[in-house]
């Protein structure tokens, strides 16, 4: 297709550090098919470094210096395109050279581009394969069963040291330690483990004390060490509560061993689900703790803060949304558990979006089932999948007066009559008037969709 002297795509290893041959068409026998590039190393190691394209033409080095040959091959031009991931990792390079000056056109890096979205959905599907044969499908059911028994821990501490408990069937390592952070700052929370205090223990624990932070706070990361025979693999994977660090899963590795992807990835959704479980801990005992909702203002209030936001929003030239919550089954629960119980739900409701609204958001309480607010248009989508995750968790037994009504699920039952509706400032309008009434529009579409949905529960 490209008429290449030499063709090939060479894929990233786990750690992004080494580039091997995984694929190549060549005229040339002097091409070290069994040959590895580090990142950063020769042309083709540079385009996986930065993640950038790039041309050379006329190509005037030794071929040699790609690292893949073994002689110069007096290559006249050379191309190489990154294969870049969702998240913009590199997940390979494919490369290919000429012996004809300027023998790749634009048309053809644009397919070579293309070529690599095809790659990338290959290797990632190979990974997944991989990792399914090497024995991640069958730690699938005691993951579960761990996930599903932290779904049950009602304090932060029975969570965190459920958390500190994930047996060897599911990811073999020598020492675990799960690491808190207070309220009062990084590194003065609580530690966790599971096992005795054990020579790996005590390295484990006086490295995650020593750091007294999160070791890794944006992505996780492993290190394999230099020297497998005498040294152990550490991995630290954050968790996070309302989308700040609160504390992180620190495992130590066996003798000569190190976290393989497919490790690395259940432990991630490990701390992924602690995390879930701790924001809905802590924001269910604040809520139990505070009477009254302490940021929700009166309608004039609002206003008077949203006009100002606004006119921020438009000087800085920033989005915000402004997001309707309409509750519109509160009589289908008074049914089930009568009008405390239903009473009790719209104020949790409305404490939740006080909690959740984000920094610098303000909200209202309209009508006695609607709630109003008014939060930053890239926070809007976020804080309405995390409202509605917790409300799904409501549950009878929360509230004193209930009924317990048998086979009925008070989050879902909710869910099904609650409509969230958003406007974006300023696409889709200028004004706090604006923007009310197209959440309103959108609310009162939905209504009777919601209602049907809250007959069929009852």
């Amino acid at each position: 297709m490209t008429e290449s002297y030499t063709a090939a795509i060479f894929v990233a290893d786990a750690r992004h550090e080494i580039l091997t041959l995984g694929g190549v068409h060549t005229l040339s026998r002097e091409f070290l098919n069994q040959c590895t590039i580090p990142f950063g190393s020769g042309l083709i190691g540079w385009t996986a470094e930065n993640g950038v394209r790039i041309s050379v033409t006329p190509f005037q080095h030794d071929a040699a210096t790609l690292l893949c040959y073994s002689v110069d091959q007096t290559l006249k031009s050379f191309v190489a395109i990154p294969i870049i991931d969702d998240d913009s990792k590199v997940l390979g390079v494919i490369s290919c050279d000429s012996k004809k000056s300027y023998a790749f056109a634009k048309v053809t890096e644009r397919i070579l581009q293309d070529c690599a979205l095809q790659a990338r959905s290959l290797i990632k599907l190979n990974q997944r394969l991989s990792l399914a044969n090497s024995g991640g499908s069958h730690n699938l059911e005691p993951l579960n069963k761990l996930l599903e028994e932290l779904r049950t821990r009602q304090t932060e501490d029975d969570l965190l040291k459920g958390a500190a408990a994930i047996p060897e069937s599911i990811l073999g390592y020598d020492a675990l330690v799960v690491m808190s952070l207070s309220h009062g700052g990084v590194g003065k929370g609580k530690f966790y483990s599971a096992t005795n205090q054990s020579t790996g223990q005590h390295r484990l624990l006086e490295l995650v004390c020593n750091h007294q932070k999160i070791i890794c706070a944006e992505r996780s990361v492993h290190a394999l060490p230099t020297n497998q025979r005498e040294s152990r693999s550490f991995l630290s994977i954050p968790y996070r509560v309302l989308d700040r660090e609160a504390g992180s899963i620190n495992l130590l590795s066996k003798p000569q061993g190190f976290f393989e992807p497919g490790q690395i990835n259940l432990v991630e959704k490990i701390a992924e689900n602690v995390g879930r479980e701790l924001e809905r801990i802590r924001l269910k005992d604040k809520l139990v703790s505070t009477g009254d909702a302490s940021g929700i203002l009166s309608w004039k209030h609002f206003a008077i803060r949203c006009n100002l936001l606004l006119a921020e929003a438009r000087a800085a030239k920033e989005s915000l949304s402004l997001i309707r919550v309409a509750v519109n089954n509160l009589a289908e629960i008074e049914d089930f558990s009568g009008v405390d119980v239903a009473a009790q739900v719209m104020q949790r409701i409305i404490r939740l979006v006080d909690q959740i609204k984000g920094q610098g958001g303000v909200a209202c309480y309209l009508y006695g089932s609607q709630v109003l607010f008014l939060t930053a248009g890239q926070q809007a989508d976020r804080i309405t999948a995390r409202l509605e995750n917790l409300i799904r968790r409501f549950d009878f037994s929360e509230f004193p007066a209930s009924s317990r009504p048998v086979g009925v699920r008070l989050g879902e039952l909710l869910l099904s009559g609650t409509r969230i509706t958003a406007a974006n400032f300023p696409e889709q309008g200028e004004t706090l008037t604006d923007l009310t009434a197209t959440t309103l529009k959108a609310s009162t579409a939905g209504a009777t969709e919601a209602l049907k949905n809250a007959g069929n529960w009852a």
